[in-house]
């Protein structure tokens, strides 16, 4: 029997109904992304495939308003693979949290507990840090990566934040985003909503290191303030009037565009060399300085010049694609060098619109910053 598919995408209509469930299969079963673009000649960046994947109706109705539900792929990286909701109340048959109707019958029997500021909230995996935190102890980047994370992410009653609602990653890399996860959560800014747990998930590193541990998790925003109420806390995260540092925004700045020069690197190697490599520190080091001195088309343009002389020396050479990473990072090195001893300046490569901008990168340069994509074109500086 055929899946039944809501719409398909403009990308993927050349494809049968049959040969789009035997790609959806495949990916689940891991085949390589490449093959699988190549063998269904699909137009798409290896990560951007599994969103052209339709939702699919289901039998199953939402107990609520009885509406059939829909079925939407998730990365075959997650411990829970695909998402069934309902498109009405958006209940998701997974999980009582996600529904604001569910959300009304459970939170009635769930116990709650007093904490030193005399605020309620769920009996959850606790944060390291006791009690609830004050919005004015928040620091820059705390306000800056939580506004990114509610933007999208924060559910209506304004208690709860999804990270698998963002229909683009947090952060330009699952690495970084982790990284944010554990540094909010640390602090006590917010902690995963469970009825059941053990305190020993936040003793653990090993809980954040794997990116399913936080993607279909959602986390309770445990900030209040005495001089705001809620809306207008949360309007100041969202909606930040006052959010300039200039050393600060210059240190985040860098930080920003480093994780999205890796992410732009990752995939162009897979891309072209076939291999999925692994930066090591060595090259984020260098990464990193690129990014403090030169703007991000300029970065890209370094790289774009490094890959396609790496390439010509595979083909010419018979080099070995394993070793593309470290030829690539060697010809880089090589092409800043001579620029800084003969004064020369790079010129930008254009970004096209298949590079993806994160949730952070929007909010901190559209609206800490506010000066939007030219920062493509910017060095770091304020």
């Amino acid at each position: 029997m055929s899946l039944e598919f809501i719409s398909i995408h403009p990308k993927l209509t050349h494809l049968s109904v049959s040969e789009i469930e035997e790609l959806i299969a495949r990916y689940y079963e891991n085949d390589k992304l490449m093959v699988l673009i190549e063998e269904f000649k699909i137009d798409v960046n290896p990560n951007g495939l599994l969103r052209l994947f339709p939702k699919v109706i289901v039998d199953d109705r939402c107990p609520h308003c009885k509406e059939r539900m829909h079925k939407k792929f998730g990365s075959r990286y997650y411990d829970q693979k695909v998402t069934v909701m309902c498109p009405t109340c958006k209940h998701y048959a997974d999980s009582c949290y996600h529904c604001v109707l569910c959300y009304g019958r459970v939170e009635d029997n769930l116990e709650y507990e007093t904490v030193e500021t005399d605020f309620t909230c769920f009996e959850a995996d606790r944060p390291l840090v006791q009690g609830v935190v004050d919005f004015d102890d928040l620091t820059f980047r705390d306000r800056v990566f939580l506004g990114a994370y509610m933007q999208k992410g924060i559910a209506d009653e304004l208690t709860l934040i999804s990270y698998g609602s963002l229909g683009n990653l947090l952060s330009p890399t699952t690495e970084y985003s982790v990284q944010i996860i554990e540094e909010l959560c640390r602090k006590g800014i917010i902690f995963h909503i469970s009825s059941s747990s053990s305190n020993e998930d936040f003793s653990n590193r090993e809980f954040f290191t794997e990116y399913s541990s936080i993607a279909s998790r959602q986390w309770y925003l445990n900030i209040e303030s005495n001089r705001l109420s809620r809306d207008e806390l949360i309007d100041r995260l969202v909606n930040p009037v006052d959010l300039f540092d200039q050393s600060l925004c210059l240190d985040l700045w860098g930080e920003i565009v480093l994780y999205e020069v890796i992410q732009y690197l990752s995939g162009e190697l897979v891309l072209i060399f076939k291999v999925d490599y692994e930066i090591s520190l060595k090259t984020k080091i260098f990464l990193k300085d690129l990014s403090r001195h030169y703007s991000l088309s300029q970065i890209f343009h370094i790289l774009r010049l490094s890959i396609n002389e790496t390439l010509r020396w595979i083909v010419t050479c018979d080099g070995n694609p394993d070793a593309a990473l470290e030829k690539v990072i060697e010809r880089a090195m090589d092409y800043v060098e001579q620029a800084r001893v003969s004064s020369c300046e790079f010129c930008g490569l254009e970004i096209d619109h298949t590079f993806l901008e994160s949730e952070l990168s929007k909010f901190f340069f559209r609206k800490v910053l506010r000066i939007g994509k030219s920062r493509i074109n910017l060095k770091p500086q304020l």
